[in-house]
């Protein structure tokens, strides 16, 4: 995942996954995955969930409106599940590569691959929302 487009100081995730080697002009961040079990499209629709913003809402800097600066002693300690279930995992791929093949999706698919991030983390569906509602977390679609 690269932070393709993302600002400094922002107010919500904005990872995408740069298949053509772009050359960035400002700052990015970069992911290298460390195990083939977690693929580019989950690391990428984990690293935009809810739960992420969550984290880094408990975990960052406040910077002004509320938004937050992407650094990488921030991301750094963010769990990734490094042995997620198969069927789980496999749902986050095909819904997250549906997001990134339709340029964004739509907010309903946003939602899909939000609650699918949280099955990997074993939340339930009450949690997931205790998450979004607690830090001010908005579906975004481009």
């Amino acid at each position: 995942c690269s932070t393709e487009g993302m600002e400094i100081c922002t107010n919500k995730p904005n990872l995408t996954i740069d298949v053509a080697n772009f050359t960035h002009t400002t700052k990015v961040y970069g992911y290298v995955p460390i195990s083939e079990k977690i693929s580019l499209e989950a690391a990428c629709a984990i690293l935009n969930s809810s739960i992420m913003w969550w984290y880094l809402k408990r975990t960052s800097d406040t910077l002004s409106s509320d938004s937050r600066t992407m650094k990488t002693e921030y991301l750094k300690p963010f769990p990734i599940p490094m042995n997620p279930d198969s069927k789980s995992l496999k749902e986050l791929e095909s819904l997250s590569k549906e997001m990134l093949d339709n340029a964004g999706g739509n907010s309903k698919l946003a939602i899909r691959i939000d609650d699918a991030v949280g099955k990997l983390y074993k939340l339930t569906q009450e949690q997931m929302n205790y998450i979004r509602e607690d830090s001010g977390f908005v579906i975004h679609t481009l």
